[in-house]
This record gives structure tokens, C-alpha cells and sequence, in this order.
């Protein structure tokens, strides 16, 4: 930088550039604050109790009330918590609630801090694959990308998979309620086949994704909500998993993550059946 002259440089663009990027060091802090306390429960404490202060909530959560009075604080200073001046009380608002504390709620967001907490734990292997030109295979990330993945989207197809985005395409409600055959290929833990599989119990669904850990969690996910006897789970590569006459292939939020998206989609062109989605 010695080379660049003091002169050549506009101070509206840096100070929009630097409020750009103190904000983005800000979010990275704030991210810390927010698993903290969805990890801790300060948020599902806080969610429809009214007013607190830092000594109630502290007993309430069972923790020390000196850093939850800090993580408090730095809660309203996000704008993630109200304050009340004259009671010197805190409170978590309808709203807030939504987002922060209703693990059930299509926009529950403090899991998806998991993800860019694993993105961290990887930076060396980052840095090796700009090196060499090499991937990170998906099952060598820390383990929090699979567990944030899996957590953030759940709600999301919870909330709209079945009642939006399959009927949204053509004749794939009418074959899934009379009994179709199902692939969903990068699956993870499991939770859109599971939603799949219960709302349409006559079709069978089969599972597949290269990380055994996430097959485990899928399994698990099938047995709780009593659809293991519909579908099967297996470890498969996305252009190298068995079977054919899919009436339905489905990628959800992965195709994009994938070493080579295009010889997945030439292997789901094979193995869908004929007029399958």
C-alpha cells in the first residue's frame, strides 16, 4: 500500500466501506451472542415471561447473573431484547420471541450460526483447497455445518414443503397420494423426507447422502416421527444411487454444494421415471 498516494483516496467511500465492514465484525460478535443464548436457554426463558431483570433471569436460566446481565445487554444494544429504563428490566418481545426462541417457528434463526461457526473451525482447510485447487469433501467439515444445515432448513420445509413447493409442480401431489416412488438425494438428517413420507403415507421414499453421521441423525429422525416402515436411508454418492423409476428426484438445497452438480442431474435424468418430476 506504500504506493497508493493519500490524495487518490475518497473519504465518503471509505467511511461507507469501514461502516460496511465494523458491521460485519459487529454481526460476527453478535452471532456468538445469539448461540450462547439459545444454547443456554436465556431466549426460551425470556420468550412470554414479561419483564426481567438480569438477577431473575440468571435464576430462572441457572446461570451467573454477572454475564447474563452482560449477554443481556449486549441483546438490547443488537436490538434482540427490550429494555425498560425505569424498571430496569428486560423483555423479549412477541416478535423477537418468533425468531429467537420458537425452535418450531419458520424463522427460529439462532442454529444457523452453526454454520458459519463450522466455516471458522475449517479455515485451514480452506486455505489448502485455494491452494491446491482440491474441495473439502462434505464429510470432513466440523461437525456443526451438518447439524446448522440441517437445524436451519427444517423449519423452512416444515413450514412450506408440503403445502407450497410440492404443489407447486404438476401432478406430483395427485402421484404422491396414490403412491409414488421417492429419491431424496443429499437428505442429511433427514427432515423433507421425513415431512414427505408423513404427509403421504401410500408413496416410498428412499434417502440418500455420502455422510454417514447425518444417515444416523435421518434414521433416528424417521423412527420419531414413525415413518421408518416408508423409508430407507442409505450411504450413496448424488450421480451413483441405486435404484430407477423415480416418479420424484428431489435435491433440497444441495445441488448447488456438490463436487459436480452436472453428473448428478445426468444421473437423476437416468434413474427418474418416464414423465417423473
Amino acid at each position: 500500500m506504500g504506493h497508493v498516494q493519500i490524495s487518490t483516496i475518497d473519504s465518503a467511500k471509505l467511511d461507507t466501506l469501514l461502516s460496511r465492514v465494523v458491521g460485519d465484525l459487529s454481526a460476527g460478535y453478535g452471532g456468538v451472542m445469539v448461540s450462547l443464548g439459545n444454547r443456554l436457554g436465556l431466549y426460551k426463558t425470556m420468550a412470554e415471561a414479561g419483564p426481567l431483570t438480569s438477577h431473575e433471569l440468571a435464576r430462572r436460566a441457572g446461570c451467573a447473573e454477572r454475564y447474563v446481565r452482560e449477554w443481556l445487554n449486549s441483546q438490547v444494544a443488537g436490538g434482540y431484547v427490550a429494555y425498560h429504563a425505569i424498571s430496569g428490566t428486560y423483555e423479549l418481545t412477541p416478535e423477537q420471541a418468533l425468531v429467537l426462541a420458537d425452535e418450531d417457528s419458520p424463522v427460529f434463526i439462532p442454529n444457523a450460526w452453526a454454520v458459519p461457526a463450522s466455516m471458522w473451525a475449517d479455515e485451514d482447510k480452506a486455505v489448502e483447497a485455494f491452494r491446491t485447487g482440491n474441495g473439502v469433501p462434505w464429510g470432513d467439515h466440523d461437525g456443526r455445518l451438518y447439524c446448522g444445515v440441517a437445524a436451519f432448513y427444517r423449519n423452512a420445509y416444515k413450514a412450506s414443503l408440503v403445502a407450497e413447493w410440492l404443489p407447486a409442480l404438476d401432478g406430483v401431489v395427485e402421484k404422491l397420494k396414490t403412491g409414488a416412488f421417492v429419491a431424496d438425494v443429499g437428505c442429511g438428517h433427514g427432515h423433507s423426507t421425513a415431512l414427505m413420507a408423513k404427509a403421504f403415507p401410500a408413496s416410498r421414499f428412499c434417502g440418500f447422502d455420502t455422510h454417514q453421521g447425518s444417515l444416523i441423525e435421518a434414521r433416528k429422525v424417521a423412527t420419531m416421527t414413525g415413518i421408518s416402515e416408508q423409508a430407507t436411508f442409505a450411504a450413496a454418492p448424488a450421480d451413483n444411487y441405486p435404484g430407477s423409476g423415480y416418479d420424484l428426484i428431489c435435491f433440497f438445497d444441495c445441488l448447488h454444494d456438490m463436487g459436480d452438480p452436472v453428473a448428478a442431474a445426468a444421473h437423476a435424468a437416468k434413474a427418474i421415471a418416464p414423465y417423473g418430476t
